[in-house]
């Protein structure tokens, strides 16, 4: 194993739940099933799933003991009728379902979504269902390009915005740092150095300081005194 910044790489898919790095281990896979039909059941919205995947960092050569396992239940947001937007209405279902849920695999977190099957995700991806990759993960070439620069960067911009105690100045960075990464796997993947400046940053606690900060500004503007 070596480091990229503050994210782990290693050789080797989590053996925890990959038999192989051409297939999960089947106990994990049907216990994830198993889950994946529990949640869509929370959902109660009349949907067809059309594929169950695992994606994040467990899906690749990056995961570490703070990695979450992504669990996607695949549907088409477009067959969904209700009165709010449909990545809304999920959004909040899925808050709710983790508020009375802690589930975990040998150890590891699960985090559960439903998704839009007109918006597949960027990086790598395996199917439940079919049993098989639908993208394979990429391995980090020797030659990888030093993300320091670009961590030192945003931590500055963080803290900065964090010192003003401003709730825009707070919103534009999460925009910014959000549209940063996802501009970032669209151009270079999941091993491009925009993800691994964004996952450092996670793995520092920069994120979670930034969120902390915006929920604490967000709290006081809604609080009475006297």
């Amino acid at each position: 194993m070596k480091t990229l910044g503050a994210i782990q790489v290693h050789q080797e898919l989590n053996p925890k739940i990959w038999a192989s790095a051409d297939q999960i281990d089947p106990i994990v896979r049907n216990k994830l099933l198993t889950l994946a039909g529990r949640f869509y059941q929370f959902l109660k919205v009349p949907t067809a799933v059309r594929d169950v995947i695992v994606t994040g960092s467990q899906a690749g050569y990056t995961y570490t003991d703070l990695s979450d396992l992504d669990l996607h239940i695949i549907v088409n947001y477009g067959d969904v009728e209700c009165d709010q937007p449909v990545d809304e209405l999920f959004d909040t279902k899925r808050k709710l379902w983790k508020e009375n849920h802690t589930i975990t695999i040998r150890g590891i977190p699960v985090e559960c979504y439903a998704e839009d099957l007109e918006r597949p995700v960027k990086g790598s991806s395996y199917s439940l269902i079919k049993d098989q990759w639908i993208r394979e993960p990429q391995q980090v070439p020797a030659e990888d390009d030093d993300v320091s620069p670009q961590v030192s960067a945003w931590i500055t911009v963080i803290t900065a915005a964090i010192r003003t105690r401003d709730i825009e100045q707070l919103d534009r960075v999460k925009s910014l740092l959000k549209h940063y990464r996802q501009a970032g796997l669209a151009q270079q993947g999941e091993m491009g150095s925009a993800n691994m400046t964004f996952k450092t940053l996670r793995n520092l606690g920069a994120i979670a300081m930034l969120m902390t900060a915006h929920r604490a500004l967000e709290d006081r503007s809604l609080s009475l005194a006297n």
